[in-house]
């Protein structure tokens, strides 16, 4: 069955859980797709569930009058999914959707001056993100908010303390 023929059958609410399944199984692909740059953050297996909520959302909502492909109508709907999910279930410090993407893509400068042996100056980090230089610090200030929570039985450790 096609995904429009199988949104029709969930919007007339005809075998819905069948036809949720058939049609998230079909587009399972496409789904990992609209879910890779969130794998960052979390696992995969929780983002393709936010990304089947988005699924199932879309599918209620498309209008099938209209000249758009059922996936491309959904995309939008699976990417907002997948957003939310991870901006609410985020970390223990609140960091915007704005400056949480800034970060990644500061990642992936570093990740892949790393890979090609390369060191980027601050200069050449600013032009790339198109951001100036105290963006460019408090990109790095929530990029070190971000990492993963230290326990608390952690010993505090500084170079300062040695005698």
């Amino acid at each position: 069955m096609t995904n429009e023929a199988l949104v029709n059958r969930i919007q007339r609410g005809e075998a819905v859980n069948e036809s949720i399944t058939a049609l998230y199984e079909n587009n399972l692909p496409f789904l990992r797709l609209c879910v890779r740059p969130y794998k960052v953050f979390y696992p995969e297996d929780d983002l393709l569930q936010e990304a089947y909520l988005g699924l199932y959302t879309a599918a209620l909502k498309y209008d099938q009058n209209k000249d758009a492909a059922f996936l491309s109508y959904a995309e939008y709907w699976i990417k907002a999914a997948v957003q939310r999910a991870t901006d609410n279930n985020g970390d223990l410090i609140r960091v915007s959707v704005n400056k949480r993407q800034q970060v990644f893509q500061y990642r992936r400068i570093l990740d892949h001056d790393h890979q090609t042996g390369a060191t980027a100056t601050d200069a050449d980090i600013c032009n790339l993100l198109g951001v100036s230089e105290v963006t460019l610090e408090r990109i790095r200030h929530a990029d070190s908010i971000m990492q993963a929570p230290k326990s608390l039985d952690t010993p505090l450790t500084h170079e300062d303390d040695s005698p």
